[in-house]
This record gives C-alpha cells, structure tokens and sequence, in this order.
C-alpha cells in the first residue's frame, strides 16, 4: 500500500496546527476539502486517526504515532531527493563544512586543492544529515562522529589566544587565564560555534561585543583597545589587521581554552577525500 505525499503532509499540518481550520489556512485548502483528506487516510490505512465530537476533532493515540511517522517519510523523502540531486552535482572540487569558524578561515590561507565551503556552520545534530545528502564531502566537528556510514579522524587542536593591547599589564604575561580576563572587553565574531559557550561560562564577568561578520571585527578593532581573540588557527599574519601590531598575542592557559577537531565524511567517500584530510592534518599548526 501507497500513501500519497499529499495525504501525509496534510495530516502533519493538522497536528502541528492542531485545528482543521487552521491547518486548511496553512495549506491553502478549503476545510471541507481537508476533511475530505483525512477521512480518506483513514479509509486507506483501515483504522480510526481522529476522535471526532461535534465541536472538536482531535487526533488518537494511533494519530499521533502516523502523524509523528508520516513527518519521518516526508523528511527521509527530502533527503533522498537533495541526496540525489547533491551526488549528481558533485565537482572535482570538494564541499567542506564546520561546526567552528577557524578551521575553514586556515583551510582557505593553506589549500592546495580547490574546495568550497558553506558560511553558514552546522550544528553537530546537523552532521549526519548533511553528508549523508551530499552537501559537504567533509564536515569539520569538535566531535567525533560514531556511525556505520560516517568515518572521523582526528585534525588537531585548536587553542584559543588574545590580542592584548601592549600597554595592558596582561600583555607582559607569558600566558593568561581566563581568571584573568574578567571584567575585560572583547570583539568577538558572533559565529564561533561551541567556544561561544566557553568564553562566556568562564569569563561571565567579561563584556563581549559580537559582530556579525570578521571585516567587522577588524575594522572596529583598528581603532580600538578592545581584546581580540585568536587562535594556532588564525594567527597567520595574512589574517592580521592593521592594528594587530599593536597587539600581543598570548596563549590562554586553562585546559579549556584546547578543543579537538576531526574531520567526518563519509566511508564511501573516502578514496576521494583522504588526500586532502592528510594534507590537512600534516599543516595543522601545533601550537
């Protein structure tokens, strides 16, 4: 037996919406015809979907388990399509994603392979779904991925630094804690992934100006004090502004301040995408 996608999507909209007349509003359909839908699913599937008074018609427990299982069909049927799609598409260059930014900002100072990336970065729940529809060939994650489909080998770490005006007392510093850094101002780049929770779990005192995009960060770190940070990922002088050379640079201590990277792909992508992750990791700056 075949359910129409039709059908599907329509009892998906009365659960999300939870009334005929609003989901009817939703989908640009008459209610009638919309009832009309839902008694056929019935009628096909041979089982009662709806509690129906004279008011009011919700959905049984039985409705509830098709409305929640015809959202998965819809979403894996998606994915197949933009799977396919993507797989078609598919360039001699690769597609590389990340869940932090300074991987990808290093990646473009240090390619030797042609390869595109998304501006946009991937949560890790985002992982999966997006190499297995072929969006990226690689997704760079502070994660290591377990799965029967996906591979993830280790890049290295990336360790977080400050630019300190070199006026300020921390600039003399060999290192700084993040005890040291409270009551600090910083710029920061507002799409930094998980170290967005770092820095403000363990500098709660700190203000942090976020800016939306890093031409931002640098233009208003020009001609400003404010503290800048930076890491083993972002400190190539290609990357510097202007103002940089006012700055030290100095290493955070705390252990915190280190995240692990990996790359994930996957396996049956792996003759193609090795290459270029064995470069990768052979570059990555230590310290």
């Amino acid at each position: 037996m075949l359910i129409s996608n039709d059908l599907l999507e329509k009892l998906v909209a009365f659960k999300e919406y939870g009334t005929l007349a609003k989901a009817a509003e939703k989908l640009l359909v008459t209610q009638p015809t919309l009832t009309r839908s839902m008694q056929q699913l019935e009628d096909e599937l041979g089982v009662k979907l709806f509690n129906r008074t004279v008011n009011r018609i919700s959905l049984t427990a039985t409705g509830e388990l098709a409305a929640k299982r015809a959202k998965q069909l819809l979403e894996d049927n998606e994915l197949f399509v933009q799977s396919i799609q993507n797989f078609s598409a598919q360039t001699s260059s690769l597609n590389v994603s990340s869940t932090i930014p300074a991987p990808l900002i290093w990646l473009k100072l240090i390619a030797e392979k042609d390869f595109k990336n998304s501006p946009l970065l991937l949560t890790d729940k985002e992982i999966k779904n997006n190499l297995m529809a072929f969006q990226s060939d690689i997704v760079i994650s502070t994660k290591e991925i377990f799965s029967d489909n996906i591979s993830s080998i280790f890049l290295g770490k990336e360790h977080l630094k400050v630019l300190i005006d070199e006026n300020s007392p921390l600039a003399q510093k060999k290192s700084v804690t993040f005890k040291d850094l409270k009551d600090c101002s910083f710029l920061v780049y507002d799409q930094i992934g998980i170290w967005k929770n770092i820095i403000e779990k363990n500098i709660p005192s700190a203000n942090f100006m976020y800016q939306s995009s890093l031409e931002n960060l640098d233009t208003i770190s020009s001609s400003t004090n404010f503290i800048v940070f930076r890491s083993n990922l972002t400190v190539e002088k290609n990357y510097h502004n202007s103002n940089d050379a006012k700055r030290i640079l100095v290493p955070i201590e705390d252990d915190v301040a280190s995240i692990e990277c990996y790359g994930n792909y996957l396996n049956y992508n792996e003759a193609r995408v090795m290459p270029f992750i064995k470069g990768f990791i052979a570059k990555w700056p230590r310290e």
